[in-house]
């Protein structure tokens, strides 16, 4: 999948569980609405 590069690392905590969060809200809206 996407790699995303993080210019300050001590951020990547944050940005992994958000990641998390909007892989659930994706499976969830594949009927074609778009996520932020």
């Amino acid at each position: 999948m996407s790699q995303f590069y993080l210019p300050h690392h001590e951020q990547e905590g944050e940005i992994v569980e958000h990641w998390d969060s909007i892989q659930e809200v994706i499976a969830d809206t594949t009927s074609g609405r778009t996520i932020y």
